[in-house]
């Protein structure tokens, strides 16, 4: 079988399962391995990653940047970014704990989330908090949201990170009800947790968002982001680039289409090869869909239930 066609769907598969100022960015996370580990793709599409036991390997999100593959492993017993070359198979990196301020800190909440830009890895974990490390020397960069403990609703506050996207020169972030967007070079200058989000979009009423908020997936294509709505069976369409941007207050923004189906649940999205990917309910399909129109191209692969 064609292995970019396994790490497809393994990242389809990770997608149905689905403010102190004096703080500053520093110090580095465990890097590459110092001799090449190979990870097996199997023919059932399975990928066995060296050092993570089966039992302890629960992939939240799954990225790819050029010939790389980014995995964020969720599994308590084991929570990390790996990292994997897609030729060859070979375990290149990982990131399972950094230094800031002289303190060990490690991935302490579920991993919601994962972007991956030309430069930064972005990691967003329930406990409100999204780590940043850069992308050649994985080391730790800064850290947005949650601060130390103060939960609070200002400007530099945020709740569980359930979708994580970069679009052009922003964050975009999907909590339960909101979405929030954040420039990335304040998000890489500014002190730790005193990352301002420029604008806050509550979304349309009626809107399920906040049900069952860890099933809904979210993606970026061609400048526009797409969020699957489990709930009213539909997929919302928006341009970041329309969000007003009002600091520390909310904005708002008209939704560019509603794709609705009305015998579909949509839940895991992903954008590849000029088409929407997406995983829907209780069919035991990954269907293919036009990121313009919403509608149905056609099936990618098909996981028959057993026997």
């Amino acid at each position: 079988m064609n292995l970019k066609f396994l790490y497809l769907l393994l990242l389809i598969s990770a997608l149905c399962i689905s403010c102190s100022k004096d703080e500053e960015p520093s110090d580095k996370g465990s890097t590459s391995p110092q001799e090449p580990v190979y990870t097996t793709f199997t023919d059932a599409g399975e990928v066995v990653v060296p050092g993570v036991l089966p039992a302890n390997f629960t992939p939240r999100s799954v990225r790819v940047k050029g010939d790389t593959l980014f995995v964020a492993n969720t599994n308590a017993a084991d929570r990390s970014v790996l990292l994997l070359n897609l030729t060859t198979g070979e375990l290149i990196g990982r990131i399972d704990s950094w230094v800031r301020k002289g303190v060990k800190e490690t991935f302490n909440a579920e991993i919601g989330d994962m972007a991956v830009s030309d430069r930064y890895i972005f990691v967003g974990m329930y406990n409100s908090r999204i780590n940043i490390f850069d992308r050649r020397t994985l080391q730790f960069v800064n850290a947005i949201g949650r601060s130390d403990g103060k939960w609070g609703d200002d400007i530099y506050s945020m709740t569980h990170c359930y979708g994580l996207r970069e679009c052009g020169e922003r964050l975009m972030v999907r909590d339960k009800n909101t979405i929030r967007g954040y420039w990335i070079y304040e998000a890489v200058t500014e002190p730790a947790f005193r990352v301002p989000w420029i604008g806050k979009v509550k979304v349309p009423e009626g809107v399920g968002y906040d049900y069952q908020a860890r099933i809904h997936g979210m993606a970026e294509y061609d400048g526009r982001m797409y969020l699957t709505d489990w709930y009213n069976k539909s997929v919302q369409v928006f341009t970041p680039s329309k969000m007003e941007i009002v600091f520390g207050e909310e904005t708002h923004i008209t939704s560019d289409a509603v794709f609705k189906y009305d015998d579909i649940q949509p839940l895991g999205l992903l954008a590849y090869g000029g088409e929407l990917l997406m995983s829907v309910q209780k069919s035991g399909k990954i269907q293919r869909y036009d990121p313009e129109t919403g509608d149905l191209l056609g099936v990618l692969a098909e996981f028959p239930g057993k026997e």
